[in-house]
Order: structure tokens, then sequence, then C-alpha cells
């Protein structure tokens, strides 16, 4: 369990700042969308390698709410486009005198999933279920 909890504490950050950055809430501002991406492979190179301490329920919540935060396969070698609108983060990043990159604008799909903070909500709850359980998932070929 003391595994699963030090995981938890390094995926949970990951999937936070995913959450404040897609939600425009807290410090969002202190990531560019690159480094969301970058959080996403992160998090998924976590997860999936640790995937016996997850139940079915918990693997299914997370992938729920990574659909919701991103569109992925957008196109050959093209990296996963965030769920959000960007029209926050300019506004934010033209108050404090940081300049937004253009280059960033493609980063977008300027469509918000609307359950996107239920998601969230019911992931964390589902994972740290998870880590307080001893349990261990047995995976089969049937469970891909």
């Amino acid at each position: 369990m003391a595994e699963k909890q030090k995981i938890y504490g390094e995926l949970g950050r990951r999937l936070n700042v995913i959450y404040v950055y897609v939600a425009d809430v807290g410090d969002f501002k202190l990531y560019t969308p690159e480094r969301i991406i970058e959080m996403k492979r992160e998090s998924d190179r976590q997860f999936f390698v640790y995937r016996p301490y997850w139940s079915v329920s918990t693997e299914q919540k997370y992938k729920d709410y990574m659909n919701a935060a991103f569109s992925t396969y957008v196109g050959p070698g093209l990296a996963a486009r965030i769920n959000a609108s960007k029209f926050e983060k300019v506004a934010t990043y033209g108050q404090d005198g940081t300049k937004w990159d253009k280059k960033w604008d493609d980063y977008f799909t300027e469509r918000v999933d609307p359950f996107f903070e239920r998601k969230y909500n019911e992931l964390v709850s589902a994972i740290l279920a998870d880590t307080v359980s001893a349990k261990v998932r047995s995976l089969s070929s049937k469970d891909d």
C-alpha cells in the first residue's frame, strides 16, 4: 500500500495540474500547453505501468477523465490537443506581462466537456479507494 500511495502522490499531482489548466483555475497560468501535453504522457505512462494497482472501474474513470481533457489521435505524428478554450489563458497571459505564443493556439480544440469536473472528482475518489486497498488486479488478455 505504501507503494500505491507514493505512486498516487506523483500521479495525483499531474492529474491536478491538468485539471487546473483545463478548468482555468488556480495556478493554471504557470503552465504552457506543451507542458500539459507532457504531463498527460507522463500520467499515462505511470498509470499504465502500474495498471494492476487500479481496479477496472478506476481504469475506466482514468480513460473518461483523459478523454474529457484531451483529444487524441488527431493526425499522424501530431500531439494530443487540449479540450479547452484558449480565451482565458490568452487573457491571463496578457494581464501579467507574459506573452502568449501563437503556436500554442493549435494545442486547443476550443471544446469543453461539461462533465469535466465531475470526471476528475470521480477519478480521484476511485484512485484513492484503490490506494488504501491492498488488492492487486491480475491482468489477462480479456482485460485489454
